[in-house]
């Protein structure tokens, strides 16, 4: 297990520099064209080749009769999701818009206790205010209040928590790459139909290649972050997930020359401090009920 345990580990950096280039590149793309458009063309590159990956294993066979509340429900909060991180990365820096979004861990911890009764103890509550301290540290309001888009970043925690939850309670029996095909799709529709009402801009060569690289990017971080989950333990890779916050902040200086200030820096290290420790701490409860029912 000890190797598959260092490829998770490498399939799990991987998928983290696939999702932070991806974010970068689609800031790039967003300083000339409507979010909305960009996430259309891109979506039509990454629909294909998941599709065309799902339809070569056989996940697409009866895709109708898993079409339930739940899975319209993941598709339609993985959409708001989207439309919260991207609108907030056109205002804000990257590095800020990553840190809070590092804050999903524990966010999806909360929301499994409350809305699913999964057993969580006071330690973990702790990191959990811990954790979300660090995020207000990132956000630091003032006497003029909260930057509005700091608060579009964290509602794309909220709608990504609901999905994660409902992806939960899916039946096991759903392909996982059928999931990713039709949150795709979905995610693709969407920007066509947001397009319609953006002004569009006829993308130019540029354009296109930025956005047929950010799918690519996007692709390798849901490949990596798949791999991770076949071949790794989730205690032992799950805290590689963080080393994309290095890669958006080295991103965020040398490619918008935007350097993050302590309080990015020191929300990021409390945040990320509280999702290791929550996560150490589930599993470490997990294997002491399990020596228990032996």
């Amino acid at each position: 297990m000890q190797s598959g345990n260092v490829k998770g580990s490498f399939y799990m950096m991987l998928g983290m520099i696939g999702f932070s280039f991806n974010d970068a590149i689609m800031k790039l793309v967003m300083v000339d064209m409507g979010f909305l458009q960009s996430i259309f063309i891109r979506g039509l590159l990454v629909t294909v080749v998941i599709g065309l990956y799902a339809h070569r294993i056989g996940a697409l066979k009866g895709w109708r009769r898993h079409m339930n509340k739940l899975m319209i429900l993941r598709v339609i909060c993985e959409l708001l999701g989207t439309i919260c991180f991207l609108t907030a990365l056109a205002e804000i820096s990257l590095a800020d818009a990553s840190a809070i979004l590092q804050f999903m861990p524990l966010a999806v911890t909360l929301g499994a206790a409350l809305f699913l009764g999964e057993p969580v103890g006071w330690r973990r509550y702790l990191a959990i205010l811990i954790g979300f301290s660090g995020v207000m540290l990132i956000i630091r309001p003032d006497a003029a209040g909260i930057d509005p888009y700091h608060i579009v970043a964290l509602g794309t925690v909220l709608f990504m928590v609901i999905r994660d939850i409902a992806t939960k309670q899916l039946s096991s029996e759903i392909p996982s790459m059928l999931i990713a095909f039709m949150t795709s799709v979905g995610v693709t529709l969407m920007g066509l139909v947001g397009a319609l009402f953006e002004n569009w801009i006829t993308p130019t060569p540029t354009h296109y290649g930025q956005l047929s690289i950010a799918a690519g990017f996007l692709i390798l971080g849901y490949i990596g972050t798949v791999m991770t989950m076949r071949i790794g333990d989730v205690s032992f890779v799950a805290p590689f997930r963080y080393t994309y916050l290095i890669w958006a902040a080295l991103l965020s200086i040398f490619v918008f020359n935007d350097i993050p200030d302590i309080y990015t820096i020191s929300g990021s290290l409390i945040v990320v401090g509280g999702g290791i420790y929550s996560f150490w701490r589930e599993q470490r409860v997990a294997k002491q009920r399990l020596s228990k029912t032996r």
